[in-house]
């Protein structure tokens, strides 16, 4: 199997450092060059605590405040404009935010740096996957990505010792266990339990199968005379057994495959400091554990339990781990919850990946339809065109016809059986249900081989001819069907250019007839340039023109969402640059949509670690053709060679040839 290419992401990296009273930050590396500026806390540690971790049980001071005026102090004078140029330079891709600190700044690795506001871009650093925040420990022998067979093993010690404030143990573990549930499922992780949580059975355990995240729930202590963490585990008779994180960090540096330690303190765990889990995550760390992702105060249990659930869903699906951290705070804060902030990440790894698992993810289904529209199955996969869908059920909610009429490639057939139908299904303004009768022009044919929409229509209300199709047996139809009947007229324009002109006429004139129908709902969809031929149909124009709903080509926000949110709900990511190129190109095509999902298609075969990347749509272009031109070109090509029949193929080129306008170019 071909191995995936590194995540592509860049780093920034600021040295802290401290000469007498006086503060300075450096620039050490980052893509727009180096620069230091000296710099003035703005707060104190106890200001932070005070502020974020007061009694009341909400921040008593705004986080935005708290962490813009960090950012301010942090990003001053050059140190601002090379972050900004760095940001620049990179376009769209990823900038990791790395923290050094020296010796006389260690104790400033403690601090709430996940709270740094850009106040320019008025955002936190911490809640962007593209800006992720970690303190970096630069020591020798990182331990390289490691390769993971299915699946990724967690090992959960969940530890609540005599004489300790009581943790409802057996609680967080089913809690764990539901959290990571479906990721149990789908085989993409190993959830096991060290029973019991003592210090013996881990060394045990840990001579054994192999364990690649130590997931730690329990009491935390400081210890004043080593000025370490300490985790408390279990003895056998259910006292406490305190190991110090140095210890501890010896005893998993033996364990080969061990890549990341969590400490998660549930609520009321930790005892004597509120940094105390910092500490021991840098001691970790330092021990040679390559990360650690570790809580400066308590989380409730439920936001405790969200961030874990997303953590490990988005490590599981290949993301580094300064990454997945950011969506896991983006969860908790997504709950009004700032406990987003606790979280921090010690790492020794060079670009936080801890695991290359692309054998244990295989690429889902592609969510794409390509050239064919969406269908009502795929419903959930359909995106971009909510107000016009809203539009169309509020004018059925008032009258039973809709004409959608726009150009080619605009998605009309997709925004009716992907879109309308189902939110007529789900809408509370039609009571009953639903059946649907779908048709196009050119379904049905005469014994002569020409196209007849009459018989077409008489099919879909299974009348015996169509002289017995009348509004009366259409009505008593639908009054049979004890439900609200939608018939769809999709394509409709193959009345001009497939039907014969009286057939034409005598389907307008019936159908036209149809729309008051008692029970029937009437939607057809038409491409805008056959707007000649359908003003000319008399008494059906004149309710086209009174009901129709015209679909313009998907604007470019829209556009992105119809590129990106299809593949998040199948867990694989659309780099921001790669959308943003399919936009750009699809602004010079008619009709881009059916384009740009072909084109996408034609991509998720090279879906590497659930993403989809830029370089692989570049890879594409040739001949002077962008990506989007290449892919259709390849689709043509496969349709002509595979598709069609080998007779038909010489009518086809004779086609092809009769459009080519020759013409004449004068040198000037």
């Amino acid at each position: 199997m071909t191995q995936p290419t590194a995540y592509l992401i860049h780093n920034f990296d600021l040295l802290i450092t401290r000469t007498g009273n006086a503060y300075a930050v450096r620039v050490i590396d980052a893509p727009g060059g180096e620069a230091s500026a000296s710099f003035a806390l703005p707060f104190s540690r106890a200001d932070i605590e005070q502020f974020v971790w007061g009694e009341k049980a909400e921040p008593v001071f705004d986080l935005r405040d708290l962490g813009g005026a960090l950012f301010d102090a942090l990003f001053a004078g050059d140190v601002r404009s090379v972050y900004r140029s760095s940001c620049a330079a990179i376009s769209n891709e990823p900038l990791r935010i790395r923290l050094h600190f020296d010796d006389d700044t260690a104790y400033l690795a403690t601090w709430s740096w996940e709270l740094l506001y850009d106040t320019d871009e008025e955002r936190f650093l911490a809640l962007d996957e593209k800006r992720p925040i970690l303190r970096y420990l630069t020591l020798p022998r990182s331990q390289p990505t490691l390769k993971v067979k299915p699946p990724l093993s967690i090992l959960v010690v969940a530890a609540s010792p005599k004489g300790h404030a009581a943790l409802d143990v057996e609680h967080e573990w089913q809690a764990i266990n539901q959290a990571l549930h479906e990721l149990r499922a789908d085989s993409k992780i190993t959830l096991e339990r060290l029973e019991p949580p003592t210090l013996d059975a881990l060394q045990t355990r840990l001579m054994g199968d192999p364990v690649h995240i130590l997931h730690f729930a329990g009491h935390g202590l400081y210890d004043e005379v080593t000025r370490q963490g300490i985790l408390v585990f279990e003895k056998p008779d259910g006292n406490e057994e305190r190991a110090s994180a140095g210890s501890l960090g010896q005893l998993l540096r033996n364990h080969a495959s061990m890549r990341l330690v969590y400490l998660n303190a549930c609520e009321g765990a930790i005892a004597d400091r509120s940094n105390v889990f910092t500490g021991a995550a840098q001691t970790l760390v330092q021990q040679g554990v390559p990360a650690v992702v570790a809580m400066q105060d308590a989380i409730a249990d439920d936001s405790a339990l969200e961030m874990a659930r997303t953590f490990y869903t988005a490590l599981a699906t290949g993301r580094p781990v300064d990454a997945a951290l950011a969506q896991a705070r983006v969860t908790v804060a997504m709950r009004g919850d700032s406990a987003w902030s606790f979280s921090v990440l010690f790492s020794r790894s060079p670009d936080n990946r801890l695991f290359d698992m692309v054998d244990m993810l295989p690429t889902p289904d592609c969510p794409y339809p390509g050239m064919q529209p969406f269908t009502e199955e795929q419903t959930a996969l359909f995106f971009g065109r909510d107000q016009e869908i809203d539009a169309a059920v509020n004018r059925l909610a008032h009258h039973p016809f809709l004409a959608v009429i726009g150009p080619s490639g605009s998605g009309k057939s997709s925004l009716v059986q992907a879109g309308i139908i189902p939110r007529l299904r789900r809408s509370g303004r039609f009571t009953g249900n639903w059946i649907i009768k779908s048709m196009r022009p050119s379904d049905e044919r005469t014994a002569q081989g020409k196209t007849d929409p009459m018989a077409a229509l008489a099919a879909r209300f299974d009348a015996d001819n169509v002289a017995t199709l009348t509004p009366a047996y259409v009505a008593g139809v639908c009054r049979e069907a004890n439900a609200n009947t939608l018939l769809l007229v999709d394509q409709l324009e193959e009345l001009f250019t497939l039907a014969e002109p009286e057939q034409a006429r005598c389907f307008s004139v019936l159908l036209h007839s149809l729309i008051k129908t008692p029970g029937l709902y009437v939607i057809t969809t038409m491409r805008a340039d056959f707007y000649p031929d359908l003003m000319a149909t008399g008494p059906f124009w004149n309710a086209v023109k009174a009901n129709r709903l015209e679909l313009p080509p998907l604007g470019d926000d829209d556009l992105w969402d119809a590129i990106v949110q299809p593949a998040a709900v199948e867990g694989v990511t659309v780099d921001d640059a790669l959308a943003m190129a399919l936009i750009r190109d699809a602004g010079k095509e008619s009709g881009a949509l059916p384009l740009v999902q072909e084109t996408l298609v034609q991509l998720w075969e090279q879906v590497e670690q659930r993403r989809l990347q830029l370089t692989k749509y570049d890879a594409l272009a040739t001949d002077g053709k962008n990506g989007l031109q290449v892919a259709i070109d390849r689709w043509a090509d496969q349709v002509y060679g595979n598709q069609l029949l080998s007779q038909a193929r010489p009518i086809a080129r004779r086609i092809f040839l009769r459009l080519i306008q020759l013409g004449v170019f004068k040198m000037s």
